[in-house]
């Protein structure tokens, strides 16, 4: 029928990139779709994992979900709509997940869903209403089939979920000078510490208003998968000339899709001082004979002791060993002396 042949050339627009997935989808739905896909822990999700139904009104498609395959989420990122994710195997899901998550208004769409699932009374509200169904369809199973209703997988999958949504802290941020007296601009250099891409508003001081960004719409994507922090400058109008900046700022900002405004102190980066001088790239593996730090070959990994060490010069810690740092441990990195990771470090708190 020309429903069928219309369903097709939206899907092959969408596909191609000629349609945007808000042009193709009812994308509330595939949104909402998606954010319980997560609770319920799939552990993947690519284009064999859904249908669609045209719906003649309103002319746009409406997914219609399939198998979950359940997992207990953690370890699974395809949810976390960071775009490319470098550890997927799955080439359709990697490009099936760039096509949906890079319109930005899908985007902001899914994170809204998420947080809403996330919150406790929608599973209470939930298990309000269908409770009862949910019962006796736990006792149909049961009778041939040992069988229980993973309410406390599901609960614990909402808790990651709200975790995920909600950080300490989302952002990284800085600026090189302090003294703006003659300055009508300056750039404020910020990097996303988490996969979450960031709203960038203005910057208080006392809690005055003192620059904003130049672009009404300024933001950083989040941080991709084991991938260091992104630093982006965002240009910002100097609204007040007669302070000079210091360490007690704030940077307001929001995370898309969710209205909670949230704060980020600003530190004042002293370039002069903080420049790496050295060639690190060139700079060998010089770790090894120290001896407050315990090296273990079979496991790959480095343990630095319990106690208090001043460093006088940079040191390497070699590819391919994850390093230890457990409480207790202080380190003084004096001036020209910097500390090079090549792989995952572990500060582990009490």
């Amino acid at each position: 029928s020309s429903l069928i042949q219309t369903g097709f050339q939206m899907l092959e627009g969408f596909r191609s990139q000629k349609l945007r997935p808000t042009e193709v989808f009812d994308y509330k739905m595939f949104a909402k779709l998606l954010a319980i896909r997560a609770l319920l822990g799939s552990d993947e999700f690519d284009w064999r994992d859904i249908r669609f139904y045209l719906n003649p009104v309103t002319m746009k498609l409406e997914p219609i979900g399939r198998e979950v395959h359940d997992s207990d989420l953690i370890g699974i990122k395809w949810w976390k709509a960071n775009l490319i994710y470098s550890n997927s195997k799955n080439p359709d899901e990697i490009s099936f997940h760039n096509l949906i998550f890079s319109d930005q208004l899908f985007y902001e769409e899914y994170i809204k869903q998420l947080n809403e699932v996330s919150q406790p009374d929608f599973l209470q509200n939930f298990y309000m209403l269908h409770g009862e169904e949910l019962s006796y369809l736990e006792r149909r199973l049961k009778s041939f089939n040992r069988y229980e209703f993973p309410y406390k997988r599901i609960e614990h999958r909402r808790k990651i979920i709200k975790e995920f949504l909600n950080p300490i802290q989302s952002i990284s941020a800085h600026i090189s000078v302090t003294d703006v007296q003659d300055l009508d601009f300056l750039n404020l250099s910020i990097g996303a510490i988490q996969p979450l891409r960031v709203n960038i508003g203005c910057v208080f001081f006392n809690n005055k208003k003192i620059m904003c960004p130049v672009e009404k719409n300024s933001y950083v994507e989040g941080k991709r998968d084991m991938h260091p922090v992104k630093f982006k400058n965002i240009k910002m109008r100097i609204l007040n000339k007669k302070i000079n900046l210091n360490n007690d700022m704030d940077l307001i900002y929001t995370i898309p899709g969710i209205d909670k405004e949230k704060l980020a102190p600003i530190r004042i980066w002293q370039e002069s001082n903080q420049l790496i001088k050295e060639d690190v790239m060139s700079l060998e593996d010089n770790i090894h004979k120290l001896s407050w730090v315990d090296i273990d070959k079979n496991n790959k990994t480095i343990k630095i002791r319990n106690g208090s060490y001043s460093v006088d010069k940079t040191l390497k810690f070699p590819l391919g060993f994850d390093v230890h740092i457990d409480p207790g441990v202080k380190i003084i990195l004096n001036k020209g002396a910097n500390l090079i990771f090549k792989d995952a470090v572990y500060f582990n708190g009490k």
